[in-house]
């Protein structure tokens, strides 16, 4: 695989920057405009949004439980942010990256 310019590494830290505010919905929007355009940008947005798609039910579980859950959720949206500000550092270096706690819900092409 060629290395990614330096216009698309930009263009994916910007989604992942984005995606610390809005949740899943810029992995998702990218993925599906691109996943057939650039192979870059599809696996980068297919690895965030199946990291998204990982942590997005607790999240969801946090409006149902009590209210000392609220501390639970600033825990995870502290693991998120590392996990997402580490990807980024290392798509800058042009390293490859991956989510430890990511379950795999869109395969790869090339795995199937």
């Amino acid at each position: 695989m060629n290395q990614p310019k330096r216009g698309e590494t930009i263009v994916i830290q910007l989604m992942l920057g984005c995606s610390l505010v809005l949740g899943v919905f810029p992995p998702l929007l990218m993925f599906l405009l691109t996943r057939k355009k650039n192979h870059f940008y599809r696996e980068a947005s297919r690895k965030a949004l199946n990291f998204h798609l990982t942590i997005f039910p607790f999240f969801l579980l946090s409006y149902f439980m009590p209210s000392w859950y609220k501390y639970v959720t600033y825990g995870i949206l502290g693991i998120e942010l590392i996990f997402i500000l580490n990807v980024m550092i290392r798509i800058a270096l042009r390293k490859s990256h991956s989510y430890p706690i990511a379950i795999t819900y869109i395969k790869n092409k090339e795995m199937i």
